[in-house]
């Protein structure tokens, strides 16, 4: 499941892949659940990872029973990068640079 930029708070095309989005009702009951942090504090996170940096993309996306926050970054020096944080945890699941 993916869900769109504009529920997450940040610009850019939200759809990698052809996956529905979750309903904002969904969204609204896995964070009240705890089954994912907050969104704001997603993106504090990725943009942690990489100061200065702008989110360009997002997506939530639910792999089994965990839901992995994807992020698409661009940096000040111009460098893609993708990040996929663990979304109840915040950890790290990948951090690279985006070949796109």
């Amino acid at each position: 499941m993916v869900v769109t930029a504009a529920a997450l708070g940040v610009t850019g095309c939200a759809h990698w892949g052809a996956q529905e989005d979750l309903p904002v009702t969904e969204i609204s009951r896995l964070q009240a659940s705890g089954s994912v942090m907050p969104f704001n504090r997603l993106n504090a996170a990725v943009i942690a990872r990489h100061p200065g940096s702008t989110v360009e993309h997002a997506a939530l996306d639910k792999m089994g029973e965990r839901y992995l926050y994807q992020a698409s970054l661009s940096d000040a020096n111009k460098m893609q990068w993708f990040v996929e944080l663990d979304a109840k945890t915040g950890e790290t699941v990948t951090d690279q640079q985006d070949a796109h």
